[in-house]
């Protein structure tokens, strides 16, 4: 994941995965390096990772979205004149 994430993001560095400086290509190769190296230190970060998709990513949490969307471009559209 880069950096350019909102700051949200930032507390899950070494917890689901692994940051790269956006435009960077060598940070980028050597986290990829550092993951291949140590696959006992990422296992939890997949594993973690895999929840953290599978909670907010759900069909039933993209159902919930694409809902929200509906409603909001039927209730622009009613208060239009």
């Amino acid at each position: 994941m880069s950096l350019l994430t909102d700051c949200r993001s930032i507390h899950i560095l070494n917890v689901r995965g692994l940051l790269f400086k956006s435009g960077d290509a060598a940070d980028l190769v050597a986290k990829v390096r550092w993951a291949f190296e140590h696959p006992q230190e990422m296992a939890p970060m997949r594993t973690a990772a895999r929840r953290e998709y599978e909670s907010k990513h759900s069909p039933r949490e993209n159902y919930q979205v694409l809902l929200g969307i509906y409603q909001r471009a039927m209730e622009s559209a009613r208060s239009r004149p």
